[in-house]
């Protein structure tokens, strides 16, 4: 995996629809599967299962020096693994799909490539790995997508901090054009191997491209080489390059102000993506049902992640809590699979999930009172706790929905009501104003458009705005109609100043140039003119219509003040 930090993020992918060449199905109709599976098996496995360590890094870190690293191969030799097994407990579990390193940063192959012989085929146990585990996953009718790595700190044509010491992130060394287009042919060559040798691939889940540009990557020619071998396979958001991104891939963290489109979540069981039999930071089954609960209620999917040791067993611990969120998906994935996110802030102590007529309420606690939910569209016809089927009292108005729910029902780790109504349970949860008529429109409450943008709750405000096709948005509802003083508080070091950017208010444009304001995280407040708005529903949308530098803006709020009138 690559580290999570916003200057290593693909800042250049944009998840705005491609055009689908000859044969591609429409980017809708192939993600049509991917956002009803909700669950998946991510399985991080190589040569540093020997030792027991994270998953390449120990090269960044210099833990161990190439030669003792690269040693591991010749004692990577789980002659008992058994595909069928792993895939075995993946169905049991739940998960929908599995994706697989094929080869991490440290560069070794764990299929057949014919293009090296940094592989598990060619050392001593002679076997293709990756064949056996995909031979598995269409035996047992699992999705199945490759991990794979860019960079690759094997290779010596690709010069990076392993080789070269320095500080990371890395900028390309392009002294030797030549030798840096021998590796991308590698590369390419690689992937064509993988997309032509295995039958039918559901995902390439690409890492590690932070340090070069799409132009040096190839990334428009690897992808049309990728939707021409596997026309309905999906790419991640992490192969840079504008229009290729599928979904996007939030890594160790669930969004507080979920994306808007496609997303996955990846996740560790402990804290470290590799084997590490030292690592005994296990996260308890009931946090890992919770964030999936959370994660399906904003719309993701969960994308959960075992190290299989060097034998190609996964570890006692994991099994434990993957068996256990099997037990609570077998009882309540009526409310995660084939489900979409539920109204935004419809449900602000727990998580919704909607299918059809239904909505799923997501209890992580047993509530101390009611239930309070806002005023519906359709009408509530009853309230069931999904397990049981237990009839739940309620009371519905045009105030909005009271659920009296006895606390004594609660079953942890998360208890999911059925609410079923007599249409599509759209719900009042835009923006109400405060007791003074103001509307203070926070980083968090965002509903967030694109590839990049994300809230960051260390800062509380919405960063790593690199990509300028990204975007965000609220919603407001006022009873009358009123004039307003727009201001808006963000960041933005001086050396990074000069975007232009517009806040469209309710269909007024409030443009204006991104001011240093000296860091990132210094948020003076700034006004931006008066808008007029009528009685009723209004969006507010932030977008950036030029980039300047390297990121826009981070965004701590928008506010919208009354003004009033003299003698008022």
């Amino acid at each position: 995996m690559k580290r999570h930090v916003c200057l290593a993020l693909v800042a250049l992918a944009c998840s705005a629809c491609a055009a689908p060449g000859d044969g591609v199905p429409p980017r809708e109709q192939r993600l049509q599967w991917f956002n009803e599976a909700r669950f998946g098996m991510f399985v991080h496995w190589g040569i540093y299962s020997v030792i027991g360590m994270e998953a390449s890094w120990p090269l960044y870190g210099h833990q161990y020096s190439r030669e003792d690293y690269e040693a591991q191969a010749r004692h990577f030799v789980p002659t008992q693994f058994d595909a069928d097994e792993l895939v075995g407990l993946a169905k049991r579990t739940g998960m929908k799909y599995l994706v697989i390193t094929t080869k991490h940063h440290d560069g070794f192959c764990m299929f057949d490539s014919k293009l090296t012989d940094y592989t598990v085929a060619k050392g001593p146990l002679g076997r293709d790995l990756i064949r056996e585990v995909v031979d598995a996953c269409h035996r047992q009718g699992l999705r199945v997508g490759f991990y794979f790595s860019l960079c690759d700190w094997h290779d010596p044509r690709y010069r990076s901090l392993p080789v070269q010491g320095g500080n990371w992130p890395l900028e390309p060394i392009k002294e030797d054009p030549a030798t840096w287009r021998s590796f991308v042919r590698y590369v390419h060559g690689q992937v064509r191997e993988l997309l032509s040798n295995y039958g039918k691939i559901d995902i390439m889940w690409f890492d590690g491209g932070w340090e070069h540009t799409p132009e040096e990557w190839r990334s428009a020619d690897l992808e049309r080489t990728i939707r021409r071998l596997q026309p309905e396979i999906l790419i991640n958001d992490r192969l840079p390059g504008p229009g290729i991104a599928d979904y996007v891939t939030p890594e160790q963290t669930i969004p507080a102000s979920a994306p808007a489109g496609s997303w996955e979540t990846c996740m560790t069981i402990n804290n470290t993506w590799g084997y590490n039999p030292r690592d005994k930071a296990f996260k308890p089954a009931e946090l890992l049902i919770r964030n999936l609960a959370t994660t399906a209620s904003g719309g993701g999917n969960f994308l959960l992640n075992v190290g299989p040791g060097p034998d190609g067993s996964v570890q006692p611990e994991f099994r434990e809590r993957l068996e256990a969120i099997g037990d609570w998906l077998r009882r309540n994935g009526e409310a995660i699979y084939g489900t979409a996110r539920g109204p935004r802030g419809v449900f602000t102590t727990g998580g919704a999930t909607v299918r059809g007529n239904a909505m799923y309420l997501h209890l992580i606690s047993a509530p101390e009172g009611a239930v309070e939910l806002p005023a519906f569209e359709a009408k509530l016809k009853s309230v069931r706790t999904l397990t049981r089927g237990r009839p739940v009292p309620f009371s519905a108005s045009a105030g909005g929905v009271r659920i009296d729910f006895d606390p004594a029902w609660f079953r942890p780790p998360v208890t999911v009501l059925r609410l079923e109504f007599d249409g599509p349970p759209k719900a009042d949860t835009g923006t109400k104003p405060q007791p003074d008529g103001s509307f203070d429109l926070q980083a968090k409450s965002a509903e967030i458009h694109g590839t990049n943008l994300a809230y960051q709750p260390q800062y509380d405000d919405l960063g790593c705005w690199m990509n300028p096709s990204d975007w965000c948005r609220w919603e407001i509802k006022q009873e009358r109609a009123r004039t307003y003083r727009v201001t808006i508080a963000y960041g933005c070091p001086n050396d990074q100043a000069g975007s232009d950017v517009v806040l469209r208010v309710g269909g007024n444009d409030l443009r204006f140039v991104v001011e240093g304001t000296g860091a990132w995280t210094t948020y003076p407040e700034r006004e931006l003119g008066t808008v007029r708005l009528p009685a009723g529903v209004h969006a507010i949308e932030l977008r950036c219509t030029r980039l300047a530098g390297f990121a826009t803006l981070n965004l701590r709020c928008v506010k919208l003040v009354p003004v009033r009138r003299a003698g008022t």
